[in-house]
């Protein structure tokens, strides 16, 4: 079993107002492994649907294991909190990425939401939802490939079910410090302001959900890579109330506003032909806007391998100078993981959090075709594998032969 004892805290890589994400070395290990460990109180996540997302969370990373998600290695509790360790991806979040740049290149935009187009199929395949697609989501690997973290508001796809009050669940989840860096500086702005909302498709302002509203996302998020501003916002007012509500309006009449935006950035210069067609094929209609299959056949990325995109040269390759460098966060004050001796480790007794550990060794030995090939050796050939459900969490489950 997991405690913070089986860590050394290095740095805080980020902090919100549920939790906070650490750079930690494992103690006992003949090599230097290094991860980032999410820290969040239960007491802030008591709530039915917060806890529901740390859950979604776990059981996405457990399953939808690939090179496009950052890695989850296991999660476990002590009588205050519940953890998540984590990949550390050392190259920091897109949003930093551009806040230092102010807009990318087409180039740089062009391969980056490739690569999250990508792992957005890989997401949706799978059968869920990200629905909190944004710059702070995404992360940039030692080699410069993103990857997708924050899967907290992911929704099993209900082809169109509408939603719980999706204004609200968007900020529902999103005060976690991911394990790039939290809202601080401008960022904290942009929070205050009207949370992921800039982001937010017209159907999920109506309360639908669906993968189509990742695919809008991916073009709001284009359109200001190459434009070094969100094509739908109130930066104008000044009360919150009144952003949100302008900013809605904005999103609902896209019909009206985006053209006019798309215009004015053409006009410096900023949208080249390929890529304004791309733009007007995702930031429109849900019944209009393309497949992310069709838009793998957009002009916009045909210079691009794209089955091959993960092991092409990425056009941003952040400075490190060793595998626990943290230059590409925000700085924090440093402090530490509590000591398992003094948080009570392993108390639950109200059973709140049971069954939240997971342990990725454990997990893939679970695995139908793992445990074939453990049986293989001993000549054992006629029987039948399957997982039990009833004897674990919710989407993780237990090897019956």
């Amino acid at each position: 079993q997991w405690t913070t004892d089986d860590f050394k805290s290095l740095a805080v890589l980020g902090a919100g107002a549920f939790g906070t994400v650490f750079l930690v070395k494992q103690v006992a290990s003949d090599s230097e492994q290094y991860f980032a460990v999410k820290q969040m109180t239960k007491q802030r996540h008591s709530k039915k649907n917060i806890k529901k997302c740390v859950y979604n969370e776990r059981d996405v990373l457990a399953q939808a294991r690939n090179r496009w998600f950052v890695e989850l290695f296991a999660t476990f509790q002590d009588a205050d909190h519940i953890y998540m360790v984590m990949e550390f991806v050392p190259g920091g979040d897109l949003f930093k990425w551009i806040e230092l740049k102010n807009r990318f290149t087409p180039d740089q935009t062009r391969f980056y939401m490739a690569e999250l187009l990508e792992a957005l199929d890989v997401l949706h395949k799978q059968g869920f939802v990200h629905r909190d697609i944004k710059f702070d989501n995404m992360v940039l690997s030692a080699s410069g490939h993103l990857k997708l973290l924050d899967f907290g508001l992911c929704k099993v796809d209900p082809n169109g079910v509408k939603d719980e009050d999706p204004a609200t669940q968007t900020d529902l989840c999103s005060g976690v410090a991911n394990n790039g860096a939290g809202k601080f500086s401008g960022r904290q702005h942009l929070a205050s302001q009207v949370g992921t909302a800039h982001y937010m498709a017209p159907e999920v302002l109506r309360g639908e959900v669906g993968p189509e509203s990742d695919v809008w996302a991916v073009g709001v998020m284009a359109f200001e890579c190459l434009y070094g501003s969100p094509p739908f916002h109130a930066y104008d007012l000044t009360d919150e109330a009144g952003r949100r509500s302008a900013l809605k309006k904005c999103v609902l009449n896209h019909k009206d506003v985006f053209p006019r935006r798309l215009e004015k950035a053409k006009i410096h210069g900023f949208i080249p032909p390929d890529a304004e067609r791309f733009l007007l094929g995702v930031v429109c209609d849900k019944s209009e806007r393309l497949t992310i299959e069709q838009l793998r056949k957009e002009p916009f990325f045909e210079s691009l391998d794209l089955a091959n995109i993960h092991l092409m040269e990425p056009p941003l390759k952040p400075r490190l100078s060793g595998p626990s460098d943290t230059r590409n966060f925000d700085d924090h004050p440093y402090k530490s993981l509590p000591r398992a001796d003094d948080c009570g480790a392993w108390k639950d007794n109200s059973l709140e959090w049971a069954n939240y550990e997971f342990d990725r060794e454990a997990f893939e030995l679970q695995r139908p075709e793992a445990l074939q090939e453990v049986l293989k050796p001993i000549g054992k050939t006629n029987y039948h594998v399957s997982i039990d459900t009833t004897r674990c969490s919710p989407g993780l489950g237990t090897i019956v032969v």
